[in-house]
């Protein structure tokens, strides 16, 4: 059913548990894998204080680190699976949308990092994003952490029942 399959990660938990799921997923439908990683330049000028010069070592380091973490990525899977990393440059969501487009992913598999209130506001929701303006199917995966031992999903600190 799936013959190429889109991972973004971002060194988090949550999008280790997205990678393990995407790479056993293309491995059952015969499928290759794209783990990408996005590094934002305006993260970089942050980090930097605005400052051209630092804005630009900045970058250079987040974009350094991001190219190994895909790369290592990729190494742990492609002795089972056809697999390749891929780096990009630029705002997070429009950059995986575009990604999978141009790799012909017929899916999308990311974490969520589940966040609420106030952070969700000012950090902005990736995976709401990409689903938003993904053009094939996107899965979403969930900490396992956010899980309770009897079933029930954490949410805000208020057990909900598992259905």
């Amino acid at each position: 059913m799936f013959k190429s399959i889109l991972c973004p990660i971002d060194g988090s938990e949550t999008s280790a548990e997205a990678l393990d799921i995407a790479a056993r997923l293309a491995a059952e439908q015969g499928a290759s894998l794209t783990v990408c990683t996005v590094v934002n330049p305006s993260k970089a000028s942050a980090m930097a204080f605005g400052d051209p010069a630092m804005s630009a070592a900045c970058f250079n380091a987040l974009d350094d680190e991001a190219r190994a973490m895909v790369t290592e990525t990729v190494e742990k899977v492609k002795n089972v699976i056809p697999a390749e990393s891929v780096c990009l440059n630029g705002e997070t969501v429009p950059s995986i949308v575009n990604c999978a487009e141009r790799q012909h992913a017929d899916l999308i598999v990311m974490g969520s990092h589940g966040r609420t209130g106030i952070s969700r506001a000012v950090i902005g929701s990736v995976a709401e994003g990409v689903v938003r303006y993904a053009t094939v199917p996107v899965l979403i995966v969930r900490s396992a952490r956010k899980i309770g031992a009897r079933g029930s999903v954490q949410d805000a600190g208020t057990a909900v029942p598992a259905k």
